[in-house]
Order: structure tokens, then sequence, then C-alpha cells
């Protein structure tokens, strides 16, 4: 349930990933309670790099996607500090 394949993704039909997301896992983009910086949606990676909070996904065609995985806020701190946020973290894996 934390990770959409690229065929996932693809079954959708929508061009963007924040799209694909909203249809298959819309709980990944509702805020959540508030940390000190007062980022309260999930923090996006991509390829391991910061890219910002969900809207970012507006960006990002969902045809370039290897696949995607949610992270709680727990497992999000551990592996990116607290850049992640109160919200946790989307990793999006890149691969046309």
């Amino acid at each position: 349930p934390d990770t959409l394949t690229r065929e996932d993704l693809l079954g959708t039909g929508e061009a963007n990933l924040y799209e694909a997301i909203q249809r298959l896992r819309s709980r990944w983009l509702r805020p959540r309670g508030a940390n000190l910086a007062g980022r309260t949606l999930a923090q996006v990676f991509v390829d391991g790099s910061a890219r910002g909070d969900v809207e970012a996904l507006r960006q990002i065609r969902v045809l370039d996607v290897v696949d995607v995985r949610f992270l709680s806020t727990i497992d999000a701190a551990t592996q990116y500090g607290t850049m992640a946020g109160i919200g946790g973290a989307v990793v999006v894996r890149m691969g046309g």
C-alpha cells in the first residue's frame, strides 16, 4: 500500500504524478500536524533530492516515473532528517 509502480500510475490515465496519486493514494497528499517550520504536507524527494512539498508532484510526468513510495514521518525523519517535516515523504524514482 505504500508503493505505486509505473503500471499503477499509468493505469490512472493522468498526465502528472500529483493527479495519479490523488486517484490512487489520496491520503499521501493530506496535510498533517505542523512542525516547527510550519510544514504540514509530505515532502517530495526525487532520486534522493528534495523538491519541496507535494505540490512539486504536479511538475512530474507519470511517464517519467519508475515508482513512488510513501514514507511515514518516522521513516522519513530517519532517512532524510528534519527536512521530511511532520507530513512524511513521497519518494520518487525517475527513469523514462
